[in-house]
């Protein structure tokens, strides 16, 4: 009997060291996570909303608002699912996440444009791309100098980590913004402000500034911008902001491990779908064109023929 104790113990002792030594047991999380973009933020949640009320999922899907810098590097620390982009990663960026073994593979899923604000009363309805420079350079300081009130401009803006901000700089501020500048967070602080003061100018994604049904709210003044011979072209004009016209129109990214996963995959052909696509147009974004489409082909990902409508029977609850 003492024989046999013995060897019953040595055997359970023996299955113990060999789970105590082996690797770790991934449980899979309960959600899958999309974080980075603050102007994607509202959107996705909106087309998440949708996708998992007519889908049987595993697992829910959580968004989270951290701004584009963040969600890159949650996507490179292999912290998250998916990261929303509202510029493209840097070099340095996919280089850290090589190190890391991610592999990120980038999607363009809606087209923006970051819509110049002004306070509803300003009376300003138009300005030069040159005009935009020279105002957030510091250069320009008074609204009289382009036409308008014998004002004071009050720069608002969003601070570092932001995708639009770092977009806009490449685009409107190249040396810098000027000191006077005051940066917020997120868009919907940057709104909050410019409403405030009459004298003020910031910059937001397009969707920020439209009602919930995609037409553009009538507390704020989305600039018309020109430059040379170009007419000047409003953030709303869908058909002259997909084709490029309007010069601070750019593409919204999501950048994942890899190909995605059969489930993150699902959810992407939502995205792509033309219900996708037409419920970001509805909410004030803008679908993606022709050239959007080639540039995910060349990076492996294409919309599904039964995915044109929404969501297919078999995956439907």
């Amino acid at each position: 009997m003492t024989q046999f104790v013995l060897k019953v113990s040595g055997i359970c002792i023996s299955i113990l060291a060999m789970l105590a030594c082996s690797p770790e047991v991934q449980i899979p999380p309960k959600q899958l996570l999309i974080s980075g973009s603050d102007t994607e933020a509202s959107m996705i949640q909106m087309l998440v909303n949708e996708f998992e009320a007519n889908m049987d999922l595993e697992r829910t899907i959580s968004v989270r608002s951290s701004g584009t810098r963040q969600g890159i590097e949650s996507l490179i620390n292999g912290e998250i699912s998916i990261a929303n982009a509202s510029r493209p990663m840097t070099q340095d960026e996919i280089e850290r996440a090589w190190e890391n073994s991610v592999n990120p593979i980038e999607v363009v899923v809606a087209h923006d444009a970051v819509a110049v604000v002004t306070n509803i009363h300003l009376g300003v309805d138009s300005l030069s791309t040159d005009q935009l420079r020279s105002i957030f350079s510091g250069e320009i300081t008074n609204w009289s100098s382009v036409g308008g009130p014998n004002l004071p401009i009050q720069l608002i803006g969003r601070k570092k980590g932001s995708g639009t901000r770092r977009f806009f700089q490449e685009r409107m501020a190249q040396d810098g913004y000027a000191k006077s500048i005051i940066e917020f967070e997120t868009s919907l602080e940057v709104l909050e402000a410019v409403k405030k003061v009459r004298g003020a100018i910031g910059y937001v994604g397009v969707g920020y500034v439209m009602d919930h049904k995609g037409k553009p709210a009538g507390d704020i003044w989305g600039m018309y911008l020109y430059s040379g011979e170009m007419p000047a072209i409003s953030p709303y004009e869908r058909a002259k902001v997909r084709a490029g016209m309007y010069a601070l129109s750019r593409p919204l990214y999501q950048y994942f491990d890899g190909m995605p996963t059969d489930e993150e995959m699902n959810f992407l052909q939502f995205e792509l779908s033309k219900r996708g696509q037409e419920l970001i147009e509805n909410y004030g974004y803008f679908g993606i064109n022709e050239s959007h489409k080639q540039q995910n082909l060349f990076n492996g990902i294409f919309v599904f023929h039964d995915w044109e409508e929404g969501i297919p029977a078999r995956y439907r609850r």
